[in-house]
């Protein structure tokens, strides 16, 4: 009651942390206080309708780890190391405080920079994200031409979580970045990246490679607007094409070692 007297005095001004629209305090008869959005706002994902409670719990929970010492600590080093990158223009760095504006919706990424003529976003997650949240982010972006990119914590390659299984199938190329903390001298993401191979016996397996990138590393997808270092869609492709290759030519082998038996 103490913050809803200081709202009506105009000295606090609330705003929301996902849209940054103006709130005010609501009450309810049992003087449960809530903050609220104003009548005939813009869309929000934090008041759609159709966010289930569980859902809605999570995205509260997704905003309040953006303020945790690790999440502060990932971004502000990521965006100190974009300064010692070649291609990115300096000036257009923001950490966490630049909402993006494309009519009337609004984006806060945790890091932004211009790469040349591109336009890149990281977004660092410290826990899981319904795929709901996920989507909204990686439409906007893609809508507004701007790649996106997941910065993931703690993650076991080899025991993926609902998390990681959304992020990849999202597009073909299946990469997960990290950032490499050990690299100083300028921005490094560690990626992961599935590999897919045939055996001397002609099987098709796969696995899982890593390897520490630098941005002039990544290739950029115009369509999806996904940047990536390693592309397992079309190799994997390949890689059952040869198959399929190698199938007929064996077989051709067997018949040709029949007719001179």
């Amino acid at each position: 009651f103490e913050i809803r007297r200081k709202y009506h005095k105009k000295e606090l001004l609330p705003s929301c942390y996902e849209c940054d629209q103006d709130l005010t305090i609501s009450g309810s008869k049992n003087d449960r206080l809530h903050f609220k959005h104003k009548s005939q706002h813009n869309y929000c994902i934090l008041t759609d309708e159709s966010t289930s409670p569980l859902e809605h719990e999570k995205f509260t929970e997704i905003l309040r780890l953006k303020e945790s010492e690790r999440h502060k600590q990932l971004k502000n080093k990521i965006g100190a190391l974009l300064h010692e990158v070649d291609g990115v223009d300096k000036s257009s760095i923001v950490i966490d405080d630049k909402f993006i504006i494309r009519g009337d919706e609004k984006r806060r990424p945790d890091v932004y920079c211009k790469y040349y003529d591109k336009e890149l976003v990281f977004e660092i997650q410290l826990s899981d994200l319904t795929l709901g949240y996920i989507l909204s982010r990686y439409e906007f972006y893609k809508k507004h031409g701007m790649y996106l990119i997941w910065i993931l914590d703690n993650f076991d390659i080899r025991n993926q979580g609902t998390l990681e299984r959304d992020i990849k199938y999202l597009t073909k190329y299946e990469n997960f970045f990290k950032l490499d903390e050990k690299a100083t001298d300028t921005l490094h993401l560690e990626c992961e990246y599935k590999y897919p191979f045939l055996t001397e016996e002609n099987t098709f397996l796969q696995k899982w490679l890593k390897t520490s990138i630098t941005l002039s590393q990544l290739k950029f997808d115009s369509e999806s607007y996904q940047a990536y270092y390693y592309n397992y869609g079309d190799n994997k492709t390949e890689v059952e094409i040869q198959q399929k290759k190698r199938i007929a030519e064996i077989e051709i082998e067997r018949k040709e070692a029949a007719i001179k038996q």
